[in-house]
């Protein structure tokens, strides 16, 4: 969104972006508040509700945009990788220390966003994203639609949950190790599958 007529960003849209940059440094603090943001922007709360809403409406919009900056960035480098190397990616890109701040946000927001799926509709529906990009790369391998999103929402899925697991953990190492053997037994999986179609042919 452009100021009109001048081609410009909006008010609004550099708001966010500053928002966006501090959460990626900072993550979320225990209380987010729309007065603890606009101290730390330089604006008032009240231009923040002007521009988001409610606190929850802002963190939605917040962890929407994250989320799209994330699936462009991979995306521009997966179109021609295979779904295993996507897959390794996706991990190597969210396991990355310097985002941890991010992803804390990102469960904090999640598990709001269970509780109120209302106040984080746009929230949740950026988490599709994920799966239709990951469903792209597995039809691209020769998977049918149904077997491919099957897929997307395995490998989307877990993810997500290892994250957390890491997150937690006191051996991260234990856990990328997890997240390996899973994407190499599905691999090995997929080719006992193509090879038993290649055998099965008259």
């Amino acid at each position: 969104m452009t100021a009109q007529g001048s081609g410009r960003p909006s008010g609004r849209d550099r708001v966010l972006s500053d928002l966006v940059a501090h959460v990626r440094k900072h993550g979320l603090p225990a209380d987010p508040s729309l007065r603890y943001y606009a101290d730390r922007l330089n604006t008032s709360h009240r231009m923040l509700a002007y521009y988001f809403g409610s606190r929850e409406q802002m963190l939605a919009t917040v962890l929407a945009a994250m989320r799209a900056d994330e699936r462009e960035a991979l995306w521009s480098m997966a179109r021609t990788w295979s779904l295993r190397d996507a897959a390794l990616a996706m991990w190597s890109y969210y396991t990355d220390t310097d985002r941890s701040k991010e992803h804390q946000a990102f469960f904090y927001v999640f598990s709001r966003a269970l509780e109120q799926p209302e106040a984080f509709a746009d929230f949740l529906r950026s988490l599709d994203a994920w799966v239709a990009m990951t469903a792209e790369l597995a039809m691209a391998e020769g998977d049918d639609r149904s077997t491919a999103q099957q897929r997307a929402q395995l490998i989307v899925g877990t993810v997500r949950g290892l994250l957390i697991n890491r997150l937690a953990s006191s051996s991260p190492e234990i856990v990328d190790a997890a997240f390996t053997a899973f994407v190499d037994g599905m691999s090995a999986s997929r080719r006992r599958v193509a090879g038993s179609r290649v055998r099965s042919r008259p």
